[in-house]
């Protein structure tokens, strides 16, 4: 028999009035009326084309049918949006509690949408400790390195205590703290055989394609007084290419090394460590323009990225 609810509180537009097509009101565990258009729950999950085929509700309000959902309105009205073919806006969060009512509701299609949007938002970034979790909860692989990859960018000593972290095993995050130390060891090992003494041998290096290896030639083809050391890099497999280098250079090398150790994924190309590369170059070289630290600067990064992406990470699924 139909019964009448009464309203306990407002919700978030576009779930606040029966004036945009609604024809199903969602009363959630804290008490909120949502109005939904039900054609978009029925296509999204089968589980609400079951329920709404019965065409007779046992509870009405203002002659709509209610469904109450044990979810509160934020986790409901994460899941709607995901439902709905708007554009989803900043209101969408990686959540435990989004994605389990996606997976109690049998929405596919919209649990890959939220994965989407875990990629294309900031959330990647300013949370990849919370998205690493989630990832490893649900068995995201994809997401789960590159979120990963975003944490290479913190110190160890600094990741948040996130409380996500709890749904995950102690082998994933063993293997995200391997992970992090193998990336460490393989940047700063990178940068160390980038420059040496030249009575070293066979050092490291750096793989630089062809492009990039004529660029490096160009920035580093100077007449001034270099160093006795000597920097290298390897082209394809090509034998090592020697050259001698600058002493802002290396200096600089010495100082991304060191911020490496701590943040293999930290961005070398910054303005903090590229501006007293820029300034000790135009003290030391006339002819070592800022444009050509910048070129050297950006081939060097690119070379690390390349060594990052030869760093597996394990994961316990």
């Amino acid at each position: 028999m139909a019964t009448t609810t009464s309203i306990v509180s407002p919700a978030p537009t576009p779930f606040d009035s029966p004036g945009r097509g609604a024809d199903l009101v969602i009363i959630t565990s804290d008490g909120t009326i949502l109005y939904v258009v039900k054609a978009f729950l029925i296509y999204a999950s089968p589980f609400f084309a079951n329920l709404l085929g019965d065409s007779s509700p046992d509870e009405t309000y203002e002659n709509l049918p209610v469904y109450r959902s044990s979810e509160d309105c934020s986790t409901m009205c994460a899941v709607m949006r995901l439902c709905y073919p708007a554009t989803i806006g900043s209101e969408t969060t990686a959540e435990v509690s989004v994605v389990d009512a996606l997976q109690k509701y049998m929405m596919e299609d919209a649990q890959e949408r939220l994965k989407e949007v875990i990629c294309s938002s900031g959330m990647m970034k300013t949370e990849p400790i919370k998205i690493f979790a989630i990832a490893c909860r649900y068995r995201w692989a994809d997401i789960a390195r590159a979120a990963a990859k975003e944490i290479l960018r913190i110190p160890l000593l600094e990741w948040e205590n996130s409380a996500e972290l709890h749904s995950i095993t102690g082998m994933d995050y063993h293997f995200l703290q391997q992970y992090f130390l193998e990336c460490s060891r393989a940047s700063v090992d990178a940068l160390s055989g980038f420059f040496f003494q030249p009575w070293s041998t066979d050092p490291p290096g750096l793989t630089i394609n062809a492009e990039d290896r004529s660029s490096l030639d160009a920035a580093l083809d100077c007449s001034c007084s270099s160093t006795d050391i000597a920097l290298h890099y390897i082209t394809g497999g090509a034998p090592f290419e020697n050259f001698c280098g600058h002493q802002w250079l290396c200096d600089f090398i010495l100082q991304a090394r060191a911020r490496l150790r701590d943040s293999p994924g930290a961005d070398i190309t910054s303005d903090e460590l590229m501006g007293v590369a820029v300034y000790a170059a135009g003290k030391a070289c006339n002819e070592s323009s800022a444009q050509e630290v910048g070129r050297i600067v950006r081939v060097i990064n690119k070379g690390l990225q390349a060594v990052i992406e030869k760093v597996e990470l394990k994961l316990d699924f």
